[in-house]
């Protein structure tokens, strides 16, 4: 029973599976890169880079799907095998950025409240007085903007 289990599950025969976690990886390896050419242009290139890789996933993911039933599917199906590549996708490179920012970078916090700052600078002009000293008193009181305690 278990070698049967292990040999039906061995290779990752669901597309979306399959295809949302090399997008997974390949973000996690992008990112890597993206954070040792430095730190600011991680924080800028991360999410511009980390898209098409998972807009590909889904079409291939669904492209799969699609061709493995016979070149049939319907919406439901096609939509639900896209956007389940992209859950798992997301889900891996946000247990890494979570990890990146806690444990093997904490500077990217400072860094990105550094870069927040900036631009909350050069739109003081756009915003009043009241809704500007606001706006900084809460940055400064979230500390730790990756932590656990941002999500609960």
């Amino acid at each position: 029973m278990i070698t049967y289990i292990a040999s039906k599950y061995s290779e990752m025969s669901n597309p979306s599976i399959k295809y949302g976690v090399y997008a997974g990886v390949i973000i996690i390896v992008l990112d890597l890169i993206l954070y040792l050419i430095g730190e600011r242009i991680y924080l800028i290139a991360s999410g511009y880079v980390a898209l098409p890789v998972i807009i590909m996933a889904m079409i291939y993911s669904s492209r799969e799907y699609k061709a493995a039933n016979g070149g049939l599917g319907s919406f439901k199906e096609l939509f639900t095998a896209s956007w389940l590549s992209y859950l798992i996708a997301g889900l891996i490179s946000t247990a890494f950025t979570y990890i990146l920012y806690n444990y093997i970078a904490p500077s990217l916090i400072e860094t990105t409240m550094e870069i927040t700052m900036e631009g909350m600078e050069k739109m003081k002009g756009m915003l009043s007085e009241d809704a500007y000293e606001k706006a900084m008193e809460q940055m400064d009181a979230s500390k730790n903007p990756m932590g656990l305690s941002s999500i609960f």
